[in-house]
């Protein structure tokens, strides 16, 4: 009976990894042609997952030549891991030559977003994980309780330690990105909406009723927000977030022509 249960766990695992390296048809949803789409999920300030990531992303982009590369970055690259100052220096700084970027905002850098404006507005922030972003660049955490007095401390702190072209970076991000066939997101659409009707808090906020809807979008889903051990591929929708700042894997997706491939 062990050995069963190990044959079975072996060929499941094999199973997963072939699929990390051969392209997967599919036959309903195409990439434009000419073009190839990396997708990288939820970095939550785990520098080192994504520069091996980036990495990756540059040797396989000198392999494939023949197409005009993007790179999407699916949000939330702040809170929880301790990186997030670098992480978003090798976002602007270090991504290969020949590699388009768009970058697509999370629930997470709205609230850093709001903390900015009225740091009262979102205590809560402070505990999903903002504090670690504050110790990356630099900023002082005072004693709890969290006052007025102290939450607007360590706002004029930040304000103060951020780089502009972080500033600049985060006020930018757009909330969605299509191409052909594919609608990629943070965290999904609201499906009672059509596309053009999805609100910011949907595109950036929604979980269950978007999770659990087994009907089909006009184009497929990519998105993160919502971890899961390994990517969800399903009929309707591909979720890249595996809980990177947990497991330590961030999971990034190459979509072309009508195949998808892990790398």
């Amino acid at each position: 009976m062990w050995n069963n249960i190990v044959d079975f766990f072996t060929k499941k695992i094999a199973s997963y990894r072939q699929s990390e390296t051969l392209p997967v048809q599919d036959r309903n949803f195409f990439i434009p042609a000419g073009t190839r789409i990396y997708a990288i999920g939820d970095v939550h300030g785990c520098y080192d997952a994504l520069a091996q990531k980036i990495l990756l992303l540059g040797q396989d982009i000198k392999e494939h030549t023949d197409k005009k590369n993007i790179l999407v970055m699916l949000g939330d690259y702040i809170d929880r891991g301790l990186g997030t100052k670098k992480v978003i220096n090798l976002l602007l700084k270090n991504i290969p030559a020949g590699c388009e970027t768009v970058f697509l905002k999370g629930n997470h850098e709205i609230y850093m977003l709001e903390f900015f404006k009225n740091p009262v507005s979102v205590p809560q922030w402070l505990e999903y994980g903002g504090l670690e972003t504050l110790r990356s660049y630099g900023v002082m955490i005072p004693a709890r309780p969290f006052d007025e007095t102290k939450l607007c401390q360590m706002r004029d702190e930040l304000v103060n330690n951020i780089p502009q072209e972080h500033h600049d970076f985060f006020n930018h991000l757009k909330v969605s990105f299509e191409s052909g066939d594919y609608f990629f997101v943070h965290a999904g659409v609201n499906p009672d909406n059509l596309f053009h009707e999805q609100t910011e808090k949907d595109l950036t906020s929604i979980r269950k009723s978007f999770i659990e809807y087994k009907g089909y979008f006009d184009k497929k889903i990519i998105h993160g927000h919502t971890p899961s051990e390994e990517p969800e591929i399903l009929h309707n929708r591909i979720n890249l977030d595996t809980g990177a700042y947990l497991t330590g894997n961030l999971t990034m997706m190459v979509f072309e022509d009508n195949t998808y491939r892990l790398i």
